[in-house]
């Protein structure tokens, strides 16, 4: 992982690689993702070694769910070379002329979704910004896929965060994987090989809402885009708050 020229405007950047690295590798592996099984060509001698180079270009905040969605999209989109297994000693390798690449067997599709929060965990923004990080109290990342599975949380310190806050973070949290592994399956699916991400239909964003903790009840919350701001039975009243004014208050 290189952040290169951005590395002078993250806080400790060789932490936060280490951080961002850690947390992919052990969401990946430890929800078992990718079959870590059918890398092995020949036991004890051959296997598949996979490794993904990433590299910081710009930095508008929330690096931990923009590395992780890049390098979960080049595992799905990668393609190995198509191996003939001859016998115990002897393999051969076949171009991409003689026989198809194959892809890597991957069961799930975790998503990574992180939320900062502020005002004693009364606020919450989700893919918080870089001029929001910079005046949370705290973040917490979730590992869901879109069967609802958490795969792995993530609190690197930062303010107490109540354990009943969970189950109405991950409800909001649910939607997000929803579209985003509606969008990747869409993308990874165009038969021409082009990025198509410009092409998919615009994804609805969750810009903030607050938590009201009023209720024990234990149900479930329907969270709403604030760009629509309704509210309907049964729901929270999702308000749209703006970065500049999040900053004014809390800096």
């Amino acid at each position: 992982m290189e952040f290169d020229q951005q590395a002078n405007e993250i806080y400790k950047p060789k932490k936060y690689a280490n951080e961002i690295t850690k947390f992919i590798d052990k969401v990946i592996k430890g929800s078992k993702a990718i079959d870590i099984e059918s890398l092995c060509l020949i036991t004890n001698k051959y296997v598949w070694s996979i490794q993904v180079h990433l590299t910081l270009i710009n930095n508008d905040g929330n690096l931990l769910d923009a590395f992780y969605l890049a390098a979960i999209i080049a595992l799905l989109h990668y393609r190995k070379p198509f191996v003939t297994v001859e016998s115990q000693s002897k393999i051969v390798v076949h171009s991409e002329k003689e026989k198809d690449p194959q892809p890597l067997s991957i069961h799930h599709i975790p998503i990574a979704v992180t939320y900062s929060f502020f005002d004693d965990s009364k606020i919450f923004v989700m893919d918080p910004t870089k001029l929001e990080e910079e005046i949370m109290e705290g973040r917490v990342t979730f590992a869901v896929n879109i069967y609802k599975d958490i795969c792995y949380i993530h609190k690197p310190g930062g303010a107490f965060l109540s354990p009943e806050l969970f189950p109405k973070l991950l409800e909001a949290c649910n939607v997000k994987v929803t579209q985003l592994t509606k969008t990747i399956r869409e993308v990874l699916r165009d038969e021409t090989g082009k990025f198509m991400i410009a092409n998919t239909k615009e994804d609805t964003r969750i810009e903030l809402f607050k938590v009201d903790l009023s209720g024990k009840d234990g149900g479930k919350m329907d969270v709403e885009s604030a760009s629509k701001g309704k509210k309907k039975d049964n729901q929270i009243e999702v308000e749209e708050i703006k970065t500049e004014d999040l900053v004014d208050k809390f800096k």
